[in-house]
């Protein structure tokens, strides 16, 4: 079913996946490490974690590939040592931005220690990049910079937003001792690329390639995809009958159909909305998938 809406009663805010890696310098210690998620916007979750005894709330953002990215504008008291490389990334609608690499000290996430750790600063990026429809005030938490699933890389994940955490764990064992019984949750494999974490997904029994993006605001559904050619350039709402990754269906599922210009290889972004009510297990070590 499509519906026009020339005058949406909201925004579409979609971050942008930057299209470079970077790890922390050094290993962590983990056991399991319980997170509160905070919705500072209603609409995205936001993960404290301070970089030299400065407190941040960053964007959860498993779409992007870096570790941490912080607003140039938030990043001025903050002790961080540029290294001289500086990162080209495209955005969602083609723009070509660049990032400053630096080393942020004495990060923590939580309880976990992480020490000094590689990332970005950044400023057009963060402060204008991510808009697809209406405007962004530059208080918005969503400017202050985001968590990238390369800082989260070599642990077991658990995004909770029925219960509004964030579980990090170094095994699957640890997890089902806190009540995380991972083992009977459905399996699905994913592809760990360059431009996310790409799923097989069917909408309406059409097959595309997707993308997780806990940064995206919604999930996006490109126009050409049904090939309908009375959809014109304006956003449009989509309620697909049945959304369906591996033999788990989500029937009246919604999307904002767009045709963005990157990432050009998916069909499609299943945004924060997607991991809502859910408890989605996420390991990018053996790239699998499961969700409660």
């Amino acid at each position: 079913m499509y519906t026009k809406n020339k005058s949406l009663p909201f925004f579409i805010i979609l971050f942008e996946l930057l299209s470079f890696i970077c790890c922390p310098s050094k290993e962590c210690v983990c056991k399991v490490t319980d997170i509160p998620l905070s919705f500072l916007d209603n609409k995205s979750a936001y993960v404290p974690l301070t970089i030299d005894n400065n407190d941040f709330f960053l964007l959860l953002d498993i779409g992007s590939f870096s570790s941490i990215t912080i607003n140039k504008r938030y990043s001025r008291h903050l002790k961080i040592k540029k290294t001289g490389i500086v990162k080209s990334h495209l955005g969602v609608k083609g723009t070509v931005h660049q990032s400053d690499e630096v080393i942020f000290p004495n990060v923590a996430l939580g309880s976990l220690k992480l020490g000094n750790i590689k990332g970005f600063i950044d400023s057009d990026w963060l402060d204008s990049g991510m808009i697809i429809h209406g405007k962004n005030s530059l208080s918005s938490p969503r400017n202050n910079g985001v968590i990238g699933r390369s800082l989260l890389k070599k642990l077991k994940i658990i995004i909770d937003l029925r219960n509004e955490k964030l579980i990090l764990a170094d095994t699957i064992s640890d997890l089902e001792k806190i009540g995380y019984f991972i083992n009977e949750w459905p399996l699905i494999n994913f592809y760990n690329t360059d431009i996310g974490i790409e799923l097989d997904v069917k909408v309406n029994n059409k097959k595309g390639r997707f993308i997780l993006d806990t940064g995206a605001s919604h999930s996006l559904l490109r126009k050409t995809f049904f090939n309908e050619k009375d959809i014109d350039s304006q956003i449009d709402f989509f309620k697909a009958d049945n959304l369906q990754i591996k033999n788990i269906d989500y029937p009246n599922f919604d999307f904002i159909l767009l045709n963005f210009e990157q990432p050009a290889e998916v069909d499609g972004i299943l945004g924060i909305d997607f991991f809502k009510g859910k408890m989605i297990f996420l390991d990018m070590q053996t790239n699998i998938i499961k969700i409660n």
